[in-house]
């Protein structure tokens, strides 16, 4: 994985603590709701994404 800086208005930082609700972290959220859109948008994932979608990362929060 790579490590992307986001600088994110407070109403987008809001509604991800909304729908994360402290089940999973910030950039664990913001990575599997990118997975939904990019396969929403028939884009294929390269290989192993979507199993490493689920693992470590550097938390946002």
């Amino acid at each position: 994985m790579k490590r992307v800086q986001l600088q994110l208005p407070e109403a987008v930082v809001a509604w991800i603590d909304r729908n994360a609700d402290g089940i999973e972290s910030r950039a664990s959220f913001v990575r599997r709701t990118l997975v939904q859109v990019m396969r929403g948008d028939e884009r294929r994932l390269p290989p192993a994404s979507s199993d490493s979608i689920s693992s470590g990362g550097a938390s946002l929060r």
